[in-house]
């Protein structure tokens, strides 16, 4: 159960202070994929994806994000805050990019596949897009340490529900 989850989170941390980026590693790789029943957060939209937030305190934001096919992010940063994933269901793409100088478009550096299990993690200065290029759909958990802020850049128009 996703609530299990919030509280191995809550209990190693994540209520008193921002988790570091090896804390917010082994605490994805703790998760039992099987056991993991995400209820009322496995929520679809047809025209984007949706983010489903569990808990978002002063020190971490835990997100389960849905993704239906072909649905995809802006490319972005995320601040301050180290963004973890991990595939629920599904396979992720991630394409990252390096920032142009004087803040021209973007340039893709590489792209990075993810199954269910896999995880990987963005710093605040990682600019990247996330897509589920699949025609079937995605789930992934997104753990925000600080929680995301206004100091995200977005390179390219936020996706938004119609």
């Amino acid at each position: 159960m996703v609530r299990a989850f919030l509280q191995d989170v809550l209990d190693r941390g994540g209520g008193t202070r921002v988790l570091a980026a090896d804390e917010m590693i082994a605490l994805a790789k703790s998760v039992d994929l099987d056991a993991l029943e995400l209820g009322e957060y496995r929520c679809f939209r047809p025209d984007c994806y949706s983010r489903n937030r569990v808990l978002q305190n002063e020190h971490f934001e835990l997100v389960v994000l849905c993704w239906g096919p072909r649905h995809k992010s802006s490319i972005h940063d995320h601040g301050i805050s180290n963004c973890l994933y991990l595939v629920l269901e599904g396979e992720m793409e991630e394409e990252l990019y390096e920032a142009a100088e004087g803040g021209g478009e973007p340039v893709k550096t590489k792209t990075a596949c993810y199954a269910r299990g896999e995880l990987t993690l963005a710093g605040g200065e990682i600019v990247h897009r996330i897509s589920n290029n699949s025609d079937d759909q995605l789930v992934t958990l997104h753990i925000y340490s600080p929680p995301l802020d206004k100091r995200v850049t977005h390179y390219t128009p936020i996706p938004h529900h119609a």
